[in-house]
């Protein structure tokens, strides 16, 4: 199972209409997801692929996530 989400502001009320917004304006649109080259991404991929549509994807860090980079900064700069 996949959900696609939208804004309840936006136009769109099914996938199709949404995809048939996306085609005429090829990556204008954004798809965010957990990960880069985990099951988020690889829907996109085959979405952009079934549908001839292209996202830009980003990817939403967790919070441990972002305390490994933080740890890796602090590292790096405590070095210099």
């Amino acid at each position: 199972w996949f959900v696609l989400w939208v804004n309840a502001e936006t136009p769109y009320k099914t996938p199709k209409e949404y995809f048939d917004a996306m085609k005429p304006k090829p990556a204008q649109f954004k798809m965010g997801g957990t990960g880069t080259a985990q099951e988020d991404q690889i829907l996109t991929i085959q979405m952009e692929q079934a549908f001839g549509v292209k996202f830009i994807y980003v990817v939403f860090l967790t919070l441990r996530q972002h305390q490994r980079i933080d740890s890796a900064n602090r590292a790096l700069f405590q070095k210099r």
